[in-house]
């Protein structure tokens, strides 16, 4: 308890440089040393020069909330209400937040004060500073970025608010729903593909993964999906593709995912993934064909993808490995090369070495 700061001391100011439409955090942890519960007041005004610190700076707390593992992380952020009220338990810490949005504000210094008042008939309120800086610059977002969000569920990206949300947040490959096929048991398509679910393109994000249809029936990869395969590809431009009513010779936002996470040369899914992607290029060689290769992957695998693979996306491990033998060979033949991570129990692990680090280690890598 000595240790503990006089309010108004030990406060430094909160300093953030952005570029053009750039955004960026900031966080105060509040800590209720008086042994009963405590509800603080956030809030925000304009120093200096008037500027719409509110339009430009948003509230938030820290909830906690489970995890598919069982264990609790202070993951969500839900902006504070009007009120402005964040709470304390006693001898507990909150986590208040700031998102601070440069869209809008011209190159230049802006400040601002942050103010926190306690809800007490004496209150104590303290005051602090912040400073943002606006560069006269603006980032070129040339790295895809993909979280591996679907479209289903609650925090799914087929509701408009997650879309938006993830958007937001630099994401530019999202993943729609495939059309359907049924095949017989000698992979002969039975009906018409069904695309009466699948995701149409967005301009506003860039590919989606898979539109390659999920033929059922077939009983194991000696009998091709062929028809499928053929009649839904040949059909995916046409009924996804056409609505734009420019020719495109790349379907830019079509990035078929055929199987997930390719490893041995040896193995089912690296074999299907060869036989699949020939097919895809002989029924429409304008759609890219995508793949992850995962441990176990070697430049024997590689090779069998030769002419058949147009975005690449190694696992870190691969490149740890032998990305100096694999990256040439992705350069050389594929369109996009990229790279993904799929660590256990991601969100209990460093936001800077699980997140924001990758951006820049991809852009060394380019």
């Amino acid at each position: 308890m000595d240790t503990v700061p006089e309010p108004g001391n030990g406060l430094a100011e909160m300093a953030v440089e952005l570029c053009r439409n750039e955004y960026d955090s900031q966080v105060v942890n509040l800590t209720n040393f008086t042994g009963r519960p405590l509800e603080v007041r956030a809030s925000l005004e304009s120093a200096g020069e008037p500027w719409p610190v509110e339009k430009h700076v948003q509230l938030r707390r820290a909830a906690t909330v489970p995890t598919e593992r069982r264990d609790l992380v202070a993951d969500a952020l839900p902006p504070l209400d009007g009120s402005g009220l964040i709470g304390l338990p006693p001898f507990d810490s909150q986590q208040l937040w700031l998102t601070i949005r440069a869209d809008g504000l011209e190159p230049g210094i802006h400040e601002a004060k942050l103010r926190l008042t306690s809800m007490e008939v004496i209150p104590t309120v303290v005051e602090l500073p912040l400073r943002i800086t606006v560069q006269d610059l603006e980032l070129p977002h040339a790295v895809r970025f993909c979280t591996w969000t679907s479209e289903s569920g609650p925090l799914g990206t087929g509701r408009d608010v997650v879309l938006e949300d993830v958007v937001a947040h630099g994401v530019n490959v999202l993943f729609g729903k495939a059309p359907k096929a049924v095949c017989d048991e000698t992979g002969a398509l039975v009906g018409d593909v069904d695309f009466a679910n699948t995701t149409p393109p967005c301009a506003a994000t860039g590919p989606r993964l898979p539109p390659v249809p999920e033929p059922t029936g077939q009983p194991e990869r000696a009998a091709a999906p062929r028809g499928a395969v053929e009649e839904g590809i040949c059909g995916v431009p046409a009924r996804l593709g056409g609505a734009h009513g420019r020719p495109r010779p790349r379907l830019q936002g079509l990035g078929p995912l055929p199987y997930d996470e390719p490893s041995t040369p040896y193995a089912e899914t690296t074999l299907d993934l060869v036989e699949v992607a020939r097919l895809v290029r002989e029924a429409d060689p304008r759609i890219r064909v995508y793949t992850d290769p995962t441990s176990g992957t070697t430049m024997k695998s590689v090779e069998l993808y030769r002419d058949l693979i147009d975005i690449w996306c190694p696992s870190s491990e691969l490149l740890e490995r032998f990305g100096d033998e694999l990256l040439p060979v992705a350069r050389q033949y594929g369109d996009e090369v990229w790279f993904y991570d799929a660590a256990g129990g991601a969100k209990t692990l460093s936001c800077l070495g699980m997140y924001r680090w990758r951006f820049w280690h991809a852009w060394n890598l380019a």
